[in-house]
Order: C-alpha cells, then structure tokens, then sequence
C-alpha cells in the first residue's frame, strides 16, 4: 500500500519526492553531527552510515537534480564552516562525504552516464521530436521564455497557462510536451508566465529573505532546507501540485517557527 501510494505521489508531481525527503534526513543528520561535536560515539557513527546509505539511495534514483543537488549542499555546507570561520572538522567531515558521494556514483555509470547522454544530445541540433529529458526541457523552457516576453508584467493568469503553452507547444510541433501536457517544468517560469513579474520577484523574495535571516542566525538545517528546495524549483514546477505544496508548506513552516522561537539553538561557536 505504502509503495503505490508513494508511485501515485511521485506521478501526480512529476518529481521524485523521495529524493527531497532523503535529502531532508541527510540535512537533519549533517546538522545533528555538526551541532553536537562532542555527542554520543555510537550515534555519530550511526548517523555518518544512514548518510552513506542515504546517498546509495539518491545514485540509485539516477536523477540528474537530485545528484547535483546533494554536491551543491556539501558545497553548500563547506562555504558554511568557511564563512564562518568553523572547526576544520565540519568542513573535512563535508568534504569527505562529498568525495564518498562521487566514489559511489562512480560505482553506478547508468546514472552517471545520463550526464553524458544529456550533453551528446543537446550539442546536436535541438530535436522535437525527441524523447531525451534534458532536450525536452530545454525546448520548454525556450517556449516559456517566448509566453513571458508576450506577457511580462501581469502574465496570462493562473488558469490560462497550460492553455498558452499547448498552443505553443503545437505551433512548435514539440511532441512530448503535447502528447504529455507537459507545464513549464521550471517553478519559476511557471509562475513569472502565470502572475508575471511580481510573482516573479515574489517567489524569489520567499527564499532570499529567509535563507540570508537563517545564515546570519547560523541556522543551518533551515538554510539547507531552502537551498535544496529552491534548486529543485530551477527543474520542476513543484508548486503547481498539491503534494509539492503540502510538502513545502510543512516544513517551511515547522522550520521557520523553530527559528524564531525564543531561543533557537544556533551552531555552536567554533574557536
């Protein structure tokens, strides 16, 4: 039950939603191992295993945002501890699972090899007709840019946009966003194509300003959390399905109010 329940989840959002939550959990691990340095042996190695196991899982998913998306939050983690002038342990702990992550893709070439697929087709001649992922997106999100330049300011309304992409779809004759009444696949374009420029600059301002209050209060698990969900936005429109919403709105907001709690438990000071 569990498992069709999760395939009709992952169908109804065109995303793979256990990618995000295994990139939640090694976000709340990272954080644990990281705020509590001196924390229980047994724990910490435990916590350093689920990470390994969690990164298993994302390779085996062969996705290509869910692979770049985990390098970007080691990056992510190492500029962190580097701004903040952290212990050099969090930052070897977060280089090292990055180069773990790059050893055990290089274990698995049918995911690693969809990179090369991708580029072998996009330095040809964009094809309508193909059935390659990473072609298909790219000649979407052209024709999403063409639906913005007709309708900058106030864009065409929130009910008309999959209308206005079919018509250019068709015209354009890109037959695996017709035949799959494909949307924008890129959050942002949807919504510069749905509200135009202000709901533009207001999705943008729904991350920036609490990613930059979460780094200057050394919220790390919150930063993470943004960081992981704004990147996904760049391939998927996530919020145009009720189970990206939920999944956002959840925690967003359980994250967002433990940040402002009284006293939220911010990163230890590192000497």
């Amino acid at each position: 039950m569990y498992f069709k329940l999760q395939m009709q989840v992952e169908t109804a959002i065109k995303i793979s939603i256990p990618t995000l939550v295994t990139y939640r959990k090694i976000a709340v691990l990272l954080n644990w191992i990281f705020r509590y340095p001196g924390g229980n042996t047994f724990k910490r190695n435990l916590a350093f295993i689920l990470i390994l196991i969690f990164q298993l899982f994302i390779v085996l998913l062969s996705s290509k945002a869910g692979i770049l998306a985990l390098a970007m939050t080691y990056m992510l983690v190492i500029l962190y501890y580097l701004v903040y002038r952290g212990h050099r342990t969090s930052i070897l702990i977060s280089g090292t699972l990055l180069i773990a992550f790059l050893l055990t893709l290089s274990f698995f070439p049918q995911s690693y090899s969809r990179f090369y697929n991708a580029e072998s087709a996009l330095e040809n001649e964009l094809d309508t007709d193909s059935e390659e992922s990473s072609v298909a997106r790219i000649l979407i999100w052209q024709t999403s840019l063409e639906l913005i330049k007709k309708n900058p300011l106030f864009g065409v309304g929130t009910g008309d946009v999959e209308l206005e992409l079919m018509k250019l779809y068709k015209e354009k004759n890109i037959k695996l966003a017709v035949d799959e009444t494909l949307n924008a696949h890129n959050q942002y374009l949807q919504t510069f194509i749905a509200l135009g420029i202000i709901g533009f600059v207001a999705l943008i301002a729904s991350f920036v300003f609490p990613a930059v209050y979460a780094f200057r209060k050394k919220q790390l698990l919150y930063l993470l959390f943004l960081a992981i969900f704004a990147f996904n936005l760049l391939v998927e429109s996530m919020l145009e399905r009720q189970a990206g919403v939920v999944f956002y709105a959840l925690f967003n907001s359980f994250l967002f109010y433990y940040s402002f709690s009284e006293n939220p438990p911010s990163d230890p000071e590192l000497p």
